[in-house]
């Protein structure tokens, strides 16, 4: 609360002591004698820390000057201007590692390491994220991707979900159209990490803003959510087998890969794709790539793939979510 009691006059400066990477909710109130007081409407704004040069503290790891862990450069939000308290996320979780004994509720570890971005709520309801400004290259590939566990008691499937956005043009406003989203929940419901990732086109602005955001539906008995392991990078040429082995960044550009069977409709989570197999040269692995059902020029077998896209899950399989491709036409033998 800040308040100023200077004589009346028309000009006023009030200085704050702030912290960087925080968000803040305001409303100004101007009090006379009854029943002249005013009362303005809550707004908010962030503090916001120096553009980062790469995504910085993906994993949740980073600390402070006085070794304190810290979500820094990311800043938290809530997604709705005068919730309680309580509503908001719980932002940084942890030390509970990987591969240590302690655990988080619904039984939660870090992916790696031993912090992460969590949320839980017992009979209520948790919704905000935290964002983070990153340099990009305009009109180059990028793709995020993140570790996720979503676990609940009560509700129905998608009452608890994760969501990854990005917008191209570095706003901060986590309502603007101009963000894309990937929205995603655990089919398993348990305390297991899953994969989840997103590509798109960098803008002309040079800045990125990469959201991650959870979204609680109703008052369940228990809500948890938790996210890890956040990338943010062009893709680049890699092998199929690396790729499914991938311990941190989703993203890649799967280069003259053979396909061993041609397009056929998938449903996945309310959406239909076109899916094909692919497999390397020496029949080492093989994978799964999805295209947007409406989408033109598909593969058929025995023809090579060139496809940059980003590693999911769909269907409980491993498959990449192709974003631009290109096709080399048979015969190749596909067996």
């Amino acid at each position: 609360i800040v308040t100023e009691e200077a004589p009346m006059g028309y000009e006023h400066s009030i200085v704050l002591e702030l912290e960087v990477g925080k968000e803040y909710h305001f409303i100004a109130t101007s009090r006379g004698s009854s029943p002249y007081t005013s009362v303005s409407t809550s707004g908010k704004f962030f503090t916001l820390p120096p553009v980062s040069t790469t995504l910085m503290n993906g994993g949740f790891e980073d600390t402070d000057e006085y070794g304190q862990h810290t979500l820094y450069p990311w800043v938290q939000y809530t997604i709705e201007s005068g919730v309680p308290a309580a509503r908001a996320i719980d932002g940084l979780i942890g030390p509970y590692p990987h591969d240590g004994i302690d655990k988080w509720n619904a039984g939660i570890r870090a992916y790696n390491g031993a912090y992460f971005l969590g949320a839980q709520a017992y009979w209520s309801y948790k919704n905000g994220g935290v964002f983070q400004r990153v340099s990009v290259t305009p009109g180059q590939y990028y793709v995020l991707s993140v570790r996720f566990i979503t676990h609940r008691v009560g509700g129905e499937d998608g009452y608890n979900r994760v969501r990854i956005g990005v917008d191209p043009t570095g706003g901060t406003d986590a309502s603007s159209p101009n963000i894309t989203w990937w929205s995603m929940f655990s089919n398993t419901n348990d305390n297991q990490w899953h994969i989840a990732s997103g590509t798109l086109v960098a803008g002309s602005g040079g800045v990125a803003t990469v959201f991650v955001e959870f979204r609680q539906q109703m008052s369940l008995e228990w809500h948890v959510t938790a996210v890890d392991g956040v990338s943010f990078y062009p893709p680049s040429p890699i092998s199929v087998g690396a790729l499914k082995s991938s311990q941190w960044s989703l993203g890649a550009v799967l280069d003259g890969k053979i396909v061993t069977y041609g397009a056929f409709p998938v449903w996945c989570d309310g959406k239909q794709y076109s899916k094909v197999y692919v497999q390397e040269d020496n029949r080492s692995s093989g994978i799964a790539v999805l295209f947007p059902y409406t989408a033109g020029d598909l593969p058929a077998a025995g023809d090579k793939l060139t496809v940059t896209g980003a590693l999911g899950e769909y269907n409980k399989e491993a498959g990449l979510l192709a974003e631009v491709w290109t096709v080399d036409r048979g015969p190749v033998d596909p067996i």
